[in-house]
């Protein structure tokens, strides 16, 4: 579909009657652009506000303090075990958010292992679209779990567009999975952060 055009010579004046003529649909899309999750946003799958020791399926939340500023979760030890930890935040589709179009959940992570042999080592993130009476439909996710490695990497996963609109409430679930088989050193599961990527316009 052709747009109507303006052509504009130098010194030209915009008039605010043209600017607010504009349809969001004749501007120009933003493809991805990233909304950062802040570490406070997080809970575990259960809903309980994480702590700073890590328990069964729930990491710890590692804050470095006053003069230092890091933030993030580590999981169980995973010495000569397998430890499966979750986490979950919601995220609401911006005013600004292209309907219908690209979404992708980041997740930045790594293990950090001081000896010992890992094996199983994957991200996983599974993604709601929720109602305010809290009903669900059916995973939007269509990536498969990732291995993910000893350096923070993100890694995306792309879900589901079709019928989603400004406004829609995600609920998204990351899930780690560490194991180690030497009985030997220290391995933990450690999650940086996360963030949702929508194509935005206006």
């Amino acid at each position: 579909m052709s747009l109507n055009s303006t052509t504009f010579t130098t010194r030209t004046p915009i008039t605010a009657d043209f600017l607010n003529a504009i349809d969001r649909g004749n501007q120009e899309q933003i493809a991805l652009q990233r909304f950062a999750i802040p570490i406070s946003e997080f809970r575990y799958s259960d809903g309980v506000i994480p702590v700073a020791t890590a328990a069964a399926g729930k990491p710890g939340i590692k804050m470095g303090g006053w003069g230092v500023g890091t933030g993030y979760f580590q999981g169980e030890n995973a010495k000569n075990a397998t430890k499966t930890e979750y986490l979950v935040f919601d995220f609401t589709l911006p005013e600004s958010y292209d309907d219908g179009e690209d979404v992708k959940v980041g997740v930045t992570c790594r293990y950090n292992q001081d000896g010992g042999t890992i094996d199983v080592h994957s991200v996983d993130c599974e993604v709601y679209e929720v109602t305010d009476a809290g009903a669900v439909g059916s995973d939007l996710c269509t990536t498969a779990a990732q291995a993910f490695s000893g350096t923070m990497t993100e890694y995306l996963f792309v879900v589901t567009d079709a019928g989603l609109v400004r406004g829609d409430r995600l609920r998204v679930l990351i899930k780690t999975v560490l194991s180690e088989t030497a009985d030997a050193g220290t391995q933990y599961a450690e999650v940086g952060g996360a963030s949702v990527y929508a194509d935005v316009k206006g």
